[in-house]
């Protein structure tokens, strides 16, 4: 039976050593790496930035000709990122709170589009209304996993029409220059057992 010597031995062990202490390092490392999700989607399932339907009601006209007929709707930022957006208060002194919070009933500024239609479709078009243009800008930055509550009048949801909402996200610099994203919210997405549809 052969010995190692005195030199075997010790590159032996070292090479043991830094093999256990590679494999520690390795295992450390991967048990971080499967701890800390790199998807920018909170919740994989859902797009980044979507609108859904909260309820119908009574809501306080903001432009002359409305209807007090209103449309509430929530805004998610389903994105580990903030996002930002303009808004204005629905309030009757006028007044803009600084910090709105989730569920605070606040204006956004959007367009209101008519939603695509066949060549081959012969009805009259309907009526666009002008929704809410961009004036005066007062940026609003949604967090990660936030909602916010908005209202708009019956009319900028009725048939065949969708509204738009510019936003950007909280990585780009703002500016005319700079990207604006889109987020839709389409008639056809309302319940049907609700408020009468606008014709």
């Amino acid at each position: 039976m052969k010995y190692m010597n005195r030199k075997s031995f010790q590159l032996v062990s070292g090479a043991v050593l830094l093999c256990a202490g590679f494999l520690s390092t390795t295992a450390q490392t991967g048990q971080k790496t499967v701890g800390r999700s790199t998807a920018p989607k909170i919740v994989a399932g859902k797009p980044g930035v979507f609108i859904t339907f909260e309820r119908f009601g009574k809501r306080t006209p903001v432009s002359e000709g409305e209807s007090d007929n209103g449309i509430w709707l929530r805004l998610h930022n389903n994105m580990r990122y903030s996002i930002r957006f303009c808004i204005f208060g629905l309030y009757e002194k006028g007044y803009l709170p600084i910090k709105p919070e989730e569920n605070t009933q606040i204006g956004l500024y959007y367009d209101v589009i008519l939603n695509a239609r066949a060549d081959t479709d012969n009805r009259p078009l309907p009526v666009v209304p002008l929704g809410y243009p961009l004036l005066s800008c007062q940026e609003y930055e949604l967090k990660a996993g936030r909602s916010i509550v908005f209202s708009a009048p019956k009319e900028h949801l009725a048939e065949e029409l969708s509204i738009k909402i510019g936003f950007s996200y909280g990585w780009e610099e703002t500016g005319e220059n700079n990207p604006t994203h889109f987020v839709y919210f389409n008639s056809y997405n309302l319940p049907q057992n609700g408020l009468e549809r606008s014709k």
